[in-house]
């Protein structure tokens, strides 16, 4: 077991949010028959393909604590403990804390302070780290995370051709205690919530605005009509949707056509940017257990750090939990209901304590510029504080297509 310090910065974005998006990738499954010569690379793919066949189930049951690992304080004072226990971290490995003789881990405070920033900010400007300090306090705070960590052992020689060498010949599932100075946020959530709505964003950028917004305040001349119509058909195949073609004249396509034809355009860019694909897999995350709240010195100035407090509770602490549509504590997030019929999340949404709803017609933008400022906040709607629906109303719009029977469906939040 090891214990690493990693130092905070300002605005820390989610970790791993611009990376590679995990997207599961088909399982080849190893196959054996009689007389096959097998060789390590065969049986290294066996314990592959298990390994990766049992982190999927992170998609279905999610991911966070399970049991245990319960941060406290050791005996003395002197020592954070984490309790034996067991997590899965956020790629779906098995995060096991537990050492030889089944005692808890164990951080020395003394290290957590040692690797404090050197100053809290300025009593009068912006805190980007979680202290504050006057002339009775001097206060910090610490997150502290498990990590999984594999380390091989029991190595052996090798015999063949190529010199004798040390190969190890099992590997070591273990994990790794990890703190970092935290933000001065009640919601810890918060950059998370911030780097799944600018995905949002970039994503519908991509696939609808770039390709649209160079239109906005042009004449509707017959090339305008031609260059828009290439436009539409090149963001609808991007989002993977079909181009409403029952929306277009025969003939040959008005203005007010194409308009109806990049509302729906749109949604579909929408609800492909909402949608994207699986949750990414950040293999750098860990899995948050709890906040520690540290007093660095005494009243009088003297250095004499010690623990305040250890919060072991959400939101400081995750359990275990699929989230796919991450949302703000205590709050939702909409995503999941865009361009279902009312009447069939009508009970989830009140389940979830969404009770103050307002239900209203839609009508479409009448133009691009209005268009693009309507998908603008949408994205900036997606995420609804925890007295929206209860305090104050939620507004939901409908809209019907009108050619097609499809039933009146959500497009439009308001809060």
């Amino acid at each position: 077991m090891t214990v690493i310090a990693i130092k905070s910065k300002q605005n820390d974005r989610e970790a791993g949010s611009s990376g590679e998006t995990c997207r599961p990738r088909p399982l080849v499954q190893p196959r054996f028959f009689p007389d096959q010569i097998l060789n390590d690379a065969d049986l290294n793919a066996l314990v592959a393909w298990a390994g990766e066949k049992a982190q999927l189930h992170r998609y279905r049951e999610g991911w966070g604590v399970v049991c245990g690992l319960r941060v406290g304080l050791a005996a003395g004072g002197d020592r954070l403990a984490v309790a034996p226990g067991y997590a899965i971290d956020s790629c779906g490995r098995d995060v096991i804390v537990c050492t030889d003789d089944c005692r808890r881990a164990e951080i020395a405070i003394s290290d957590v302070v040692a690797g404090l920033a050197a100053a809290c900010a300025p009593s009068d400007g912006p805190f980007p780290l979680a202290c504050y300090e006057n002339k009775r306090k001097h206060i910090r705070v610490v997150d502290v995370s498990v990590h999984y960590r594999a380390t091989g052992e029991a190595g052996r020689a090798t015999r063949g051709c190529e010199p004798v060498r040390c190969q190890n010949s099992r590997t070591r599932e273990g994990y790794e205690l990890v703190w970092r100075e935290g933000q001065l946020d009640d919601d810890p959530q918060k950059a998370r919530l911030e780097a799944w709505q600018d995905n949002v964003a970039e994503a519908f950028k991509r696939l609808f605005d770039n390709r649209v917004r160079k239109f906005v305040g042009r004449t509707a001349d017959p090339q305008l009509l031609s260059e828009l119509t290439t436009a539409l058909r090149e963001a609808s195949a991007a989002a993977g949707g079909e181009f409403p073609l029952a929306l277009l004249s025969p003939d040959s396509a008005t203005i007010g056509q194409l308009i109806r034809c990049a509302f729906w355009v749109a949604l579909d860019c929408l609800i492909a940017a909402i949608g994207q694909a699986c949750a990414a897999c950040d293999p750098a995350a860990g899995v948050p257990l709890a906040r520690v709240w540290l007093q660095t010195h005494d009243p009088d100035g003297r250095r004499n750090p010690r623990v305040l407090l250890v919060d072991n509770a959400p939101p400081f602490r995750r359990l275990l939990h699929a989230d796919p549509y991450p949302a703000p504590l205590g709050g939702h997030n909409l995503a999941p209901y865009y361009w279902r019929r009312y009447q069939d999340v009508f009970g989830a949404l009140h389940d979830a304590g969404l009770t103050t709803i307002n239900v209203q017609p839609f009508n479409p933008p009448g133009d691009l510029g209005g268009l693009l400022s309507w998908a603008d906040r949408q994205i900036a709607r997606l995420l609804v504080p925890y007295d929206v629906g209860r305090v104050h109303p939620l507004t939901v719009r409908l809209w019907s297509l009108g050619q097609i029977a499809i039933g009146d469906r959500i497009v439009d939040f308001e809060h």
